[in-house]
């Protein structure tokens, strides 16, 4: 936060008066010490340093905000070296020659000439300036574009998000209305408790879910209510759900399960002869562990696992939503299907205690 508030003071502009102030003060600091106690008869000295002030705020300026944009910003960088070059020498050279002028016209009772040494130091001394000034200049539109980049990959990272969140309500919504149109041929009797049920789970999905992280336990409550829904209109499945460990104001990105677990029903669903899925979650010390294994009908691996847009969708999100941060193991066999998903989450500030809860269906 620190670097941040720091980087904010560098690139903002509502300072930049102020860090112009602060940047001239460093340079020419003994300027207002010559102004109050320098003699009358080194006037000389407080005028040459006004005009060498003058001087290189043309040379700085007309850099910064001409020669910068219009040809080192344009990959013109020999043409910008070479104008930076005979800008500076101009201005030392001018500066020699108006201290010349000077001191012969008002003190001509002295013999004054050019020294070389001198018109070097005055090009070495505006050199630095002008160096410092770009280096500083260039360095704020450096800290400002990054800023920038990092807001807008900010933006698109929540639309992303919100696209890919936003996928998930009719890929859902297309699987909970063809089961109950089964159900409504099959067993018509029991289309109302799915209604109901169906009617909770776009509630938590239209109100609840609105925000970038929701919690566990209200996830949990939304996969079981799903896992009832989904397997009324079937009763050949064997379903264990289980909680271990405290999932009290643990917070996770919304959805970030379902997929897995829409994954193991459908196949599950598939079969003719009885089937399982074995769902299993765990949250510890800050961690999150989720272990899903279903059966899959003794079809060759990858034959009837394809995942679509679901499982493509959440290992995209982890991606984003969970930069190494998130550990995912996908294993299959020729009878079952096993995912294992580990997500690192801020720890809980209740106590931890073991829990556990049980589902089952026939």
């Amino acid at each position: 936060m620190a670097y941040e508030r720091a980087i904010s003071c560098i690139i903002d502009d509502e300072d930049r008066v102020l860090q112009h102030l602060i940047f001239w003060a460093y340079f020419y600091l003994d300027l207002p010490v010559s102004i109050l106690f320098d003699p009358p008869d080194y006037t000389m000295n407080t005028l040459s340093t006004w005009v060498l002030l003058a001087t290189d705020l043309l040379i700085v300026y007309t850099n910064l905000y001409m020669l910068i944009p219009r040809f080192l910003m344009q990959t013109k960088t020999r043409l910008y070296i070479g104008l930076t070059f005979a800008s500076v020498l101009v201005g030392s050279v001018f500066n020699q020659y108006f201290d010349l002028w000077y001191n012969t016209t008002y003190f001509p009772e002295f013999e004054y000439f050019l020294v070389p040494s001198d018109w070097i130091n005055t090009l070495v001394f505006q050199t630095s300036v002008l160096g410092t000034a770009v280096g500083l200049h260039i360095m704020k539109r450096f800290l400002r574009n990054q800023k920038r980049l990092k807001e807008l990959e900010h933006i698109n990272l929540k639309t992303e998000l919100a696209f890919l969140k936003e996928q998930i309500n009719p890929h859902f919504l297309f699987n909970a209305l063809n089961n109950l149109y089964v159900q409504t041929r099959t067993r018509p009797n029991e289309a109302s408790e799915s209604v109901l049920l169906l009617s909770d789970l776009l509630r938590y999905q239209l109100y609840d879910c609105a925000k970038e992280k929701v919690y566990l336990k209200g996830e949990l409550e939304y996969l079981q209510n799903y896992l009832k829904l989904d397997t009324i209109r079937k009763g050949n499945v064997r379903i264990n759900f289980q909680v271990e460990g405290n999932v009290n104001g643990v917070m996770v990105a919304p959805f970030i399960f379902l997929p897995f677990i829409e994954n193991a029903v459908k196949h599950s669903l598939s079969l003719k002869e009885e089937s399982f899925i074995n769902i299993v979650f765990k949250s510890f010390d800050g961690e999150i562990q989720m272990i899903v294994e279903n059966s899959k009908g003794g079809l060759p691996p990858k034959s009837n696992q394809n995942g679509g847009i679901g499982l493509h969708n959440v290992k995209r999100r982890l991606e984003l939503t969970y930069p190494n941060a998130h550990q995912l193991k996908i294993e299959e066999t020729t009878d079952r299907f096993r995912v294992e998903l580990r997500l690192s989450v801020k720890k809980t500030t209740t106590p931890i205690k073991t829990q556990q809860h049980e589902m089952h269906y026939r």
